[in-house]
């Protein structure tokens, strides 16, 4: 073969590389290559030419051109030129042994690869950036406002499991992030998050997120560390979304919050537009609660009966009463009811009468509903291992919150020592959120945490896609005559954030009643095996409906809502106020009762709403329809 063909075929090679790897690993990362290639190359090509022009019959002067042309030669290599022929021609151990011609033109290709590097790094960057943009095209996308380890963790999972490509948009990327992201495949663009006050829609057009677009799914996710700056990217999303008319089933929107979940922002950037896009948010606390939950359910910590109902009462201890303390409070009241069983729970924090008002004061109804009582010690006071004796024999499991990673570690270990010396005692899991734990061995301790960074910023955990198909599958529950899974889309995209997280609460509540029906993790759960293990009409089938009651209640009460009167759901129906047992306002609901005193809502609403309205069908139905919501699992 002509060597120009060999040098044309290495430097398109060369081209190549030095492409593929901008793309995969950026332009900076080459250039680190380029340079660990260059020495080697280099040296060879030099080596090469020297001994083949050196011979041993050269005088000085001819050994000086010798050197400045194998010099010469040696720089060419980097122009895409080689002196095959001349090489060939004056060496005899060239021609004879082969693995000299193969370093030869291995010498060449590092040579060609350095300059098709250097040309790319100065040239070509912008170049490289809307390659690597354009090749994010794909079914489903996913752009990341706000580059951080927590960021990185979620775009790693989601690359990880396959869900779909990664962007980065970031005002001032660190380099090591921006590795990180690379080295997963994911992308960055270094811009600010909201040029002129809305997104950029020239990099919305390349990714093909656009009117009459075939993308299948794009989420944009606000995770700045500023909420503000969050707010403001979902607005000015729900804004392009709804100028170019892009489906609802295409998009969704996820912010991150600093503190609380901010309902009524979300409601107004939600429900003022007509599409009704999803926008769904969450705090870190939140998260953490939401792992503490899946990590520990309630329902595991005691046992039930064969008609459903619970052998044991459930008492859980939550020490710390900041923003992981509230949640996990709520949490555990929302899946901690259970028929026949009592539900306590006992808070502790040594700062409480300064941190807790604001929360008692949003959720009246949770503290007059259920068996909550709060107490004001340090957890190695006197009082509070007095509590801990009281508490002891009845206690299912306890929360570790303090807030402090150091503080949080001493508490459980020392609670560890204490249940470890009352060996006749039940012994509770201590689950315990440490920030920090190195050296803290789980396995030495016997103690749980719930804290991990990547647990926290999985795909599975915060963007809850599984759930969410459940919960559609749940809406359908309540959606008269809605059976298809078409309609259940159709169905999810109309209902605002609240409702939303109504539903997947229920779905999320399914493994508790399996669990209490005595159906294993292993089991296929069809309609078959669902008549064959809770009959309808059965004592297990009605506990289970009434099961579904109470987690339904403790839900909306942990949310902030609290009983409508019957008297203001005739008003309402009379005003003409729809829907007639529901404020969202002032957050009431008329069904916020017991299961004996439901069939009274089922009449005064049969009556004033003209149709034949059965609220505990409701909950039966979520039942027997548990085969249906799982079916929708991707």
């Amino acid at each position: 073969m002509s060597p120009i063909i060999i040098s044309c075929v290495l430097l398109a090679t060369a081209l190549l590389i030095s492409l593929i790897l901008a793309l995969a690993t950026g332009v900076n990362r080459l250039q680190r290559i380029s340079g660990i290639v260059l020495a080697p190359a280099a040296v060879c090509g030099l080596v090469i030419y020297s001994a083949a022009f050196v011979t041993p019959d050269s005088g000085p002067a001819e050994i000086l051109v010798a050197v400045f042309r194998s010099v010469t030669a040696t720089f060419s290599m980097f122009v895409g030129r080689a002196e095959y022929s001349a090489v060939y021609s004056s060496a005899e151990w060239f021609r004879e042994i082969v693995i000299f011609q193969i370093l030869f033109w291995a010498a060449h290709l590092g040579a060609l690869f350095i300059s098709a590097s250097m040309i790319l790094s100065t040239l070509g960057k912008k170049l490289i950036q809307t390659l690597r943009l354009f090749l994010l095209r794909s079914d489903k996308i996913y752009i990341i406002y706000g580059l951080h380890a927590q960021s990185v963790f979620l775009g790693r999972d989601i690359a990880k499991k396959g869900e779909g490509k990664v962007l980065y948009i970031s005002p001032k990327p660190s380099s090591e992030h921006v590795e990180q992201v690379l080295a997963f495949g994911g992308a960055v663009r270094q811009e600010v998050y909201l040029p002129d006050g809305k997104l950029n829609k020239k990099l919305m057009h390349l990714l093909g997120i656009k009117e009459n677009c075939r993308i299948k799914h794009a989420h944009i996710l606000a995770f700045d560390d500023s909420e503000t700056v969050n707010f403001s990217i979902t607005r000015a999303a729900i804004d392009y979304f709804t100028e170019i008319e892009i489906a609802p089933d295409k998009v969704r929107v996820l912010l991150r919050c600093m503190r609380e979940l901010d309902f009524a922002q979300l409601k107004q950037i939600s429900e003022n537009k007509e599409m009704g896009y999803c926008i769904d948010a969450f705090s870190e606390a939140e998260l953490a609660a939401r792992l503490l939950i899946k990590e520990a359910p309630p329902y595991k910590t005691i046992k039930f009966n064969k008609d459903g109902t619970a052998a044991e009462d459930f008492c859980g201890l939550i020490i710390g009463f900041g923003q992981v303390g509230q949640h996990a409070l709520q949490k555990m009241i929302m899946n901690g009811q259970f028929v026949g069983s009592k539900f306590s729970a006992v808070v502790v924090d040594r700062e409480l009468d300064a941190i807790s008002g604001q929360f008692v004061r949003q959720h009246p109804s949770l503290f007059s509903e259920y068996n909550v009582k709060f107490a004001q010690m340090d957890t190695r006071s006197h009082a509070f291992y007095d509590l801990l004796d009281e508490l002891a024999p009845k206690l299912s499991y306890i929360v570790v919150a303090l807030g402090d990673s150091g503080e949080n570690y001493e508490a459980s270990v020392d609670l560890e020592h204490y249940f470890t010396r009352l060996c006749e005692s039940k012994r509770p899991d201590i689950l315990v959120n440490v920030c920090n734990k190195r050296n803290v061995s789980a396995s030495q301790t016997g103690i749980r945490f719930f804290d991990n960074r990547q647990a926290l910023y999985s795909a599975d955990l915060l963007l809850r896609c599984t759930l969410d198909s459940m919960a559609k599958a749940v809406n359908l529950t309540y959606e008269e005559g809605e059976k298809s899974s078409a309609d259940a889309d159709d169905a999810w995209y109309k209902l605002n954030y609240f409702t939303r997280e109504s539903n997947r609460a229920s779905a999320d509540f399914i493994p508790a009643m399996l669990h209490i029906a005595g159906i294993s993790d292993n089991e296929t759960v069809d309609e078959k095996l669902l008549e064959e293990k809770i009959p309808v009409g059965s004592a297990l089938f009605e506990t289970l409906g009434q099961t579904e009651k109470l987690r339904w209640n403790a839900f909306h009460y942990a949310m902030g809502y609290s009983k409508m009167p019957l008297d203001e759901v005739r008003n309402r129906a009379e005003k003409g106020i729809k829907p007639f047992q529901k404020d969202e306002t002032n957050t009431l609901h008329a069904c916020l009762v017991s299961w004996d005193e439901l069939d009274e809502v089922s009449k005064v609403m049969t009556e004033l709403s003209g149709k034949i309205i059965d609220y505990k069908e409701y909950d039966r139905r979520n039942i027997y329809n548990i085969p249906r919501t799982l079916s929708f699992i991707p």
